[in-house]
């Protein structure tokens, strides 16, 4: 899937939920999520967290360039760290540290949505590695098995891979 078909789908969804959360999004000139922010709904909010601070001034400019940089909340560090707090959403966006992937999933079911939220997971078949053997030290591919399973045994769930680019996983709460 190209970058721009994989923004229009992400948008799409934007549309049905009325707060978004990116998790760890790895923009790293902020032009995705500005982008994605134009379909919220009255009263939307996007929140995306950054681990490299040196990016903030980069992701800001173009936060502001959308016109809507007072419904996105850039949140500098750690996604395991800062998005507990932050509430409970309609739609998370996961693209972040592959290797972080299942506990992501562990954190959002537990602390950030509720029945009928959705999350998007990049990403996953990662660039087709994870049908492949693996090699032991290989940590991104493992996490990204780990997620895919968690996700299929999870009975809360149910979920479609769409085979597209690099792989994404619509998964809904039930």
């Amino acid at each position: 899937m190209s970058f721009c078909l994989c923004m229009v789908l992400t948008r799409c969804w934007v549309r049905f939920a009325r707060e978004i959360f990116f998790f760890f999004f790895q923009a790293e000139d902020g032009i995705r999520d500005a982008q994605e922010s134009r379909g919220l709904g009255e009263g939307g909010e996007l929140h995306t967290i950054e681990a490299n601070d040196e990016l903030e001034p980069i992701a800001s400019k173009y936060f502001i360039r959308s016109g809507l940089s007072g419904r996105i909340t850039l949140h500098i560090g750690s996604a395991l760290d800062i998005a507990p707090s932050l509430g409970v959403f309609d739609l998370i966006f996961i693209d972040g540290d592959k290797r972080e992937y299942p506990q992501y999933y562990d954190m959002a079911l537990s602390h950030l949505v509720r029945s009928g939220s959705y999350l998007l997971a990049d990403n996953i078949l990662w660039y087709g590695k994870v049908a492949e053997t693996v090699p032991v030290g290989d940590r991104h591919t493992w996490a990204i098995r780990e997620f895919n399973d968690r996700v299929l045994q999870d009975d809360r769930v149910e979920n479609v891979i769409l085979p597209i680019r690099d792989g994404l996983n619509l998964i809904r709460v039930k």
